[in-house]
């Protein structure tokens, strides 16, 4: 099981070229984990991680009922959620990987 704990504030980044490489890696990590009983959890403050590991599940290279996200909104407010085996979530709350959009739309001056 990898479960991948979103923080915008506090979790690991990468570099967007090493994006794909650092979620093969973790995979491989949570891979060796469960063969041994165990859960791989890592904290990532990246968007595009998360993305990227959506790809990954859509394209049947993660089985999706092996991942888990948990949005930490805050210390005491944790989300849950699911991806399908398309890559979707069953949840997008306020607050998730939303910052990009929210700068774009700005910028498109669609939004104040």
């Amino acid at each position: 099981m990898l479960i991948i704990e979103y923080n915008s504030n506090d979790g690991c980044h990468w570099p967007d070229g090493k994006i794909m490489d650092a979620v093969r890696c973790d995979w491989a990590s949570a891979e060796r984990a469960g063969l041994q009983g165990n859960t791989y959890t890592r904290t990532v403050a990246s968007a595009l991680y998360i993305t990227a590991l959506r790809l990954l599940v859509a394209n049947g290279t993660i089985d999706p009922n092996l991942v888990k996200f948990i949005y930490i909104r805050s210390r005491d407010d944790l989300i849950e959620l699911t991806v399908d085996r398309r890559g979707y979530l069953d949840y997008w709350p306020e607050g998730f990987c939303d910052t990009d959009e929210k700068m774009l739309l700005e910028l498109l001056g669609w939004r104040n």
